[in-house]
């Protein structure tokens, strides 16, 4: 069953036809068809189930993480789990403010803390999707990889600046320890 269907723009003169084979759970539109303009003989052929066993399990495993073989209920279950994992992240960081908090005085609850950094995320994230739909997935993924590399190389640099220091303070002042 043809899935979509698509005439090249880069001037090889091509059609292409994606499709999926109905009872597979490979990835959808994996199969294609390229045909040429002028006499619609076909130039390429790729049918799944005649590929290698690493394509095949590539497809089942590209088929399985977006939910593709199992229709909407898989779906709709995938995002509880999804939800689910996530809800714990960001609970598991609560009980990990309130238990820091006895130790330092924050200027910020936790639970406020952690709604900042919560909103911080969700706002990213809606960037980046915006920019994803309106300009490009090229220049989101871009985005996306500075802002998470630049952000964990930060992190590192403070982690151990703060190992350092805290260190020197106590090798200066034995009475901490």
């Amino acid at each position: 069953m043809p899935g979509y269907v698509r005439a090249s723009e880069d001037g090889s003169a091509t059609i292409e036809i994606h499709g999926s084979i109905a009872g597979q759970i490979y990835e959808r539109n994996i199969n294609a068809l390229i045909l040429s303009k002028k006499n619609l003989r076909p130039v390429f052929k790729f049918d799944i189930r005649n590929a290698s066993f690493r394509d095949r399990f590539y497809s089942i495993q590209e088929a399985l993480h977006f939910g593709d073989f199992g229709g909407l209920g898989l779906k709709i279950l995938y995002t509880l789990l999804g939800l689910t994992s996530a809800f714990l992240s960001i609970s598991g960081f609560v009980v990990y403010l309130y238990r820091t908090d006895k130790k330092k005085l924050r200027k910020l609850s936790p639970l406020k803390t952690t709604f900042v950094y919560s909103m911080l995320v969700l706002l990213v994230l809606a960037l980046i999707a915006a920019i994803s739909m309106l300009i490009g997935y090229r220049q989101a993924a871009l985005l996306a990889r500075w802002i998470v590399n630049l952000s964990l190389f930060g992190y590192i640099i403070y982690a151990t600046a703060n190992y350092f220091i805290k260190r020197k303070k106590t090798k200066t002042n034995p009475l901490n320890s």
